[in-house]
């Protein structure tokens, strides 16, 4: 189903502003579990590299630790890399589609995802999306059509591609209103659950190959 809610503007600045984030700066969302296979210590190395660069992207990261003591470890990590000024952390939240739209891009950093709902809810929420070009990502996004991809496990290309949502507003708007479209029609209520079972059958045929 699409979001239960859209934000008007001045919800969402004041929302960000409750959760730590500025009103009006660049948001990446990360949604998922906190655990090394999600990949959320690319996305903090892409944003120190966007930082060396001079370019504001601050990050929300949301998921429940599955190892105790591993966002402490993320949050070390950041303040390493000088950025924790740029990072809010959050655990498990109920209505993650609320969420997604404090953020400006959606990134799934996993190094191989089977499916990536997550994508999915961000484009019905129409939030810009990106994420790692295995696994079953591929299905749900097409390069430069209707989100960006980026070669997973490699940060350098995570910011490069970050980076291009960032400094181009309009090119991140029109992937987000592709796929948003796209989300809506391939995933609406009477179709999603045969093309959810579509989609993983043709991962796992993938991974069995």
């Amino acid at each position: 189903a699409g979001p239960k809610e859209l934000l008007d503007a001045e919800a969402r600045k004041r929302l960000r502003q409750e959760a730590g984030l500025p009103a009006e700066g660049f948001v990446v969302g990360l949604f998922g579990r906190m655990e090394p296979y999600k990949g959320q210590t690319l996305m903090l190395e892409a944003l120190a590299s966007a930082n060396a660069a001079g370019e504001a992207i601050h990050a929300l990261l949301i998921g429940h630790e599955m190892e105790p003591g591993y966002r402490a470890t993320l949050q070390q990590q950041a303040q390493e890399l000088g950025i924790a000024d740029r990072v809010v952390f959050q655990d498990f939240v109920e209505n993650p589609q609320r969420w997604m739209q404090l953020c400006d891009v959606l990134a799934l950093t996993t190094v191989e995802e089977t499916f990536g709902l997550v994508l999915v809810e961000a484009m019905r929420a129409g939030v810009a999306v990106m994420g790692s070009d295995r696994g079953g990502v591929p299905e749900i996004i097409r390069h430069e059509e209707n989100g960006l991809l980026f070669r997973s496990g490699d940060s350098a290309d995570l910011y490069a591609q970050l980076g291009r949502y960032y400094r181009e507003p309009e090119f991140r708007q029109r992937l987000a209103a592709a796929g948003k479209a796209d989300a809506d029609q391939r995933f609406n209520e009477q179709m999603h659950f045969v093309e959810l079972r579509r989609l993983f059958a043709a991962a796992a045929e993938g991974k069995s190959n």
